[in-house]
């Protein structure tokens, strides 16, 4: 994962392979150059990132399980059930809040956070391009039993989706930023 890791930051920031990319996201270092409330904001956004995909995912794991219309239906994109690809777009999300709460280094934490946001941006895309206007089934069936509207609910799984993807960019071209000055 290491290896992988130094791979992704030298594509986004030219972070030549030589750095051990743990040691970015190690307090100590970011610490010693005066960088520590860069560290805290990272932790803190991995933190309710971790959070809001804990949530997001047991909802979808909860609402596959479910009787709504959709869950039989085919996905556009992928072809297969919404039922199915529910459970393992909620599965995923709660191995990445998995990491993002149990995890020791906020940079890794937040590259992950960032892969699974440009997932799901690319796939509205998607839908977009395919012309589809029914609202994403994003946050599961179970919005069903909540009286609110389902464009209401597609706005929110946007608002986190923009959260997630430019709270995690941010926060790694920050870092990025802050370790090419102290090196």
């Amino acid at each position: 994962m290491n290896s992988s890791l130094n791979k992704i930051l030298r594509c986004l920031y030219g972070i030549p392979l030589r750095w051990n990319a743990s040691k970015i996201a190690n307090k100590t270092i970011l610490a010693a150059s005066g960088k520590d409330k860069a560290v805290k904001w990272m932790r803190w956004f991995v933190l309710t990132a971790g959070m809001i995909l804990l949530a997001t995912g047991l909802m979808k794991i909860l609402s596959a399980f479910g009787h709504a219309g959709i869950l039989g239906l085919t996905d556009p994109i992928f072809g297969i059930s919404f039922r199915y690809l529910m459970l393992l777009v909620g599965s995923l999300e709660l191995i990445v809040s998995g990491i993002c709460l149990c995890g020791r280094y906020p940079v890794s934490q937040c590259v992950v956070v960032a892969w699974l946001a440009t997932c799901f941006l690319l796939y509205r895309f998607a839908f977009r391009f395919i012309d589809w206007s029914a609202p994403c089934p994003c946050l599961g069936t179970l919005t069903s039993a909540i009286p609110i509207s389902p464009r209401a609910i597609d706005i929110t799984s946007k608002c986190i989706l923009v959260y997630l993807l430019v709270g995690s960019y941010l926060l790694l071209a920050n870092i990025a930023v802050i370790y090419r000055k102290g090196m």
